[in-house]
């Protein structure tokens, strides 16, 4: 039930509408005007001095109107209850100034918030956002250094490939001579001896391959140098 048809108050139930609620009744000192708002909704009208006895079947109770005063007090809201059973209600005022008696919330199995009780929900809520935003800026500046890394490691992949084709030819070459030398080798003998070739080869083109893929402000020197010592020449290899 809306207890006042301002804007507050729509908007309040429009949320309450796009989270699942069904069944809208709104109150207001102009009739027309709940008649109004009740047909946005596709929900019923109530008179306002007939508010009180619909409380009786209302599970959520939003206030919003411009009464100086109560619009509901906790002997009313004891005669409520009486009716209902005890079943309980929650009740909600967001007039300023207050127009539920504060005393309602003393009374069992009544639940009364007010603009204060919203605003406790608000900042703890915008507190949650705010440590996951920082978690989530952390995140994303970790992965724009690892891309920048990966980007700067671009300019250096012609050159890593050429050190590794030169590698893998010496790496043949070498395996070659070694079993053309000992032409007694079985197959198991030479799959050895190809295994140890390459694993030594990796071991040894790992830091240069490490130190170019990491990079830096000195990049295209080291690129340059690790070309003059491995004997690098002319254009890489697309």
């Amino acid at each position: 039930m809306l207890l006042g048809a301002g804007e507050m108050a729509e908007l309040a139930a429009r949320h309450l509408i796009n989270n699942g609620i069904q069944n809208v009744l709104v109150a207001n000192r102009t009739y027309e005007r709940a008649c109004d708002l009740s047909k946005e909704f596709y929900g019923r009208p109530v008179k306002f001095d007939e508010f009180i006895n619909e409380m009786a079947r209302t599970d959520i109770v939003i206030c919003s109107t411009g009464a100086p005063t109560y619009v509901v007090t906790k002997n009313q809201m004891q005669k409520v209850m009486k009716e209902r059973k005890q079943k309980q209600v929650f009740l909600i005022d967001i007039s300023v100034p207050r127009n539920l008696d504060p005393g309602i919330n003393d009374l069992e199995n009544v639940y009364l918030y007010n603009i204060d009780d919203l605003q406790g929900v608000v900042d703890s809520n915008m507190f949650e956002r705010q440590k996951e935003a920082e978690k989530a800026e952390r995140i994303i500046a970790e992965e724009i250094e690892t891309f920048l890394k990966w980007q700067a490691s671009l300019d250096s992949v012609p050159t890593i490939r050429a050190l590794r084709d030169k590698a893998e030819e010496m790496k043949r070459e070498e395996v070659e001579k070694l079993i053309h030398k000992l032409p007694s080798l079985g197959d198991r003998e030479k799959e050895a001896i190809e295994y140890m070739a390459t694993a030594l080869m990796n071991k040894l083109m790992h830091p240069p391959t490490a130190a170019l893929k990491e990079g830096g402000d000195d990049k295209a020197s080291l690129v340059a140098l690790i070309r003059r010592l491995y004997g690098i020449n002319g254009e890489d290899k697309e």
